[in-house]
């Protein structure tokens, strides 16, 4: 039993306040700081540094940076792990100068930045999209005493790869080779990814290929890469047949290798194919998503079959999904290209959607409502149901070939 005059002392306060923040309360876990210098007991390093790590921790840049600011007001030396908390915070939110900021800072403090602390300003300006200054600061690390390592490399790696540059990526894949680095599972799917963005398929299978002659792990991103691009390029047939090589190498589809192979097969038109692959995947107990059905719809929708596609969102709701503004753009455009048109059922359908309020109606769906029920009728029901008809462009409300225009999804 403590003592009656024994007070709390600072290791007291601390294990409260890293309970509270165990406890998810970092607004408690504040409080008790505050509390310390109340009464007179001065907050130490593990007081601040355990506020810091929270927000790092749940993405709360600016209340990082605030503790580690008060900590260095209240003269407090912070220590590198403190710090490096706060970078890494400022990267995975894409805010390179704020990264650099406390670099510096930690920098000044006689605290030299370690390869993690660089990394992650690399990581994030390559998040920011700023590619030069990304490569400037792999270039920098020798000239810090440091030597770069995987995560190095494959921070710009991806960099590159997301902007669609091939040539800079296989660059530095070379140069990450000559440098002794082996590369990993990530840093082949980035040079498959920035081969892939290209177009350029049959490098992007070549380097799969390097990465089975060099028994790097194929994992399903790799493939997905590979399925993904070919349905892209409109080869439905290759996509599939990746994803046949996938559940042959013994990796387990997803539901995202299927929807790359449906949406394929959408794009050439090739309905039945599709719906194939659709029961494939159903059959193999995947769940599909919203964006698995709106590619099934597609090419029913091309062709008016509106009752197939008023089919998919019955069966989208036995899943418990809801139809999103790209599949209502494809109900409205099945509905417009129907011999002959249905008018009403896309009214209805419109209402009915719209009225339970997870609907947004944009000038795509709004230009598909107006091709299938008239532009007159359809501003009158925008009127009637508050919408903004500013959005409802001239060429999506059948004044141009007529032909619907499905928006798709990223």
């Amino acid at each position: 039993m403590l003592r009656r005059d024994r007070k709390p002392d600072a290791i007291t306060y601390n294990v409260v306040i890293n309970a509270c923040v165990r406890a998810g309360d970092r607004a408690r876990a504040a409080l008790w700081l505050k509390r310390m210098k109340e009464v007179q007991v001065t907050p130490d390093a593990i007081s601040f540094s355990t506020l810091i790590h929270a927000c790092g921790k749940d993405g709360d840049v600016d209340g990082a940076e605030g503790w580690l600011s008060q900590m260095l007001d209240e003269g407090i030396p912070a220590n590198v792990v403190c710090y490096n908390t706060v970078v890494n915070a400022c990267a995975r939110a894409g805010d390179a100068a704020r990264a650099e900021f406390w670099l510096q800072k930690m920098d000044d403090a006689g605290l030299p930045p370690n390869l993690s602390t660089h990394n992650a300003v690399i990581n994030a300006c390559a998040k920011a999209g700023d590619m030069v200054h990304a490569e400037q600061r792999l270039n920098s690390l020798e000239k810090a005493g440091l030597v770069p390592d995987v995560v190095s490399y494959t921070t710009v790696m991806h960099g590159f790869a997301r902007a669609g540059d091939m040539e800079k990526t296989e660059t530095l894949l070379t140069r990450m080779r000559a440098a002794g680095v082996e590369p990993n599972t990530i840093c082949f799917n980035a040079m498959i990814d920035a081969c892939a963005k290209t177009g350029d398929i049959e490098r992007a299978a070549w380097w799969l290929e390097q990465m089975r002659e060099k028994n790097v792990e194929m994992n399903a991103s790799s493939y997905n890469t590979m399925i993904n691009a070919s349905a892209k390029a409109g080869k439905p047939a290759d996509a599939d047949s990746w994803l046949r090589k996938m559940v042959t190498a013994g990796l387990e589809a997803n539901v995202r290798s299927y929807t790359a192979v449906i949406e394929g097969w959408a794009k050439a038109g090739m309905a039945n194919k599709a719906d194939e692959a659709f029961k494939e995947m159903i059959g193999r107990g995947i769940q599909p998503t919203v964006v698995t059905f709106t590619s099934l719809a597609k090419p029913l929708a091309r062709k008016g079959d509106y009752k197939k596609v008023e089919a998919l969102l019955d069966q989208m709701s036995s899943y418990g999904l809801q139809p999103n503004e790209y599949f209502l753009c494809g109900l409205m455009n099945a509905y417009s290209n129907a011999q002959p048109q249905q008018c009403q059922r896309a009214e209805a359908s419109f209402r009915k959607e719209y009225a339970k309020g997870h609907i947004r109606p944009d000038e795509f769906v709004l230009g598909a409502l107006g091709r299938a029920v008239g532009q007159d009728r359809c501003k009158e029901l925008c009127a009637e149901l508050g919408l903004h008809t500013v959005s409802v462009k001239r060429k999506n409300l059948g004044q141009g070939n007529g032909r619907p225009r499905m928006p798709r999804e990223n």
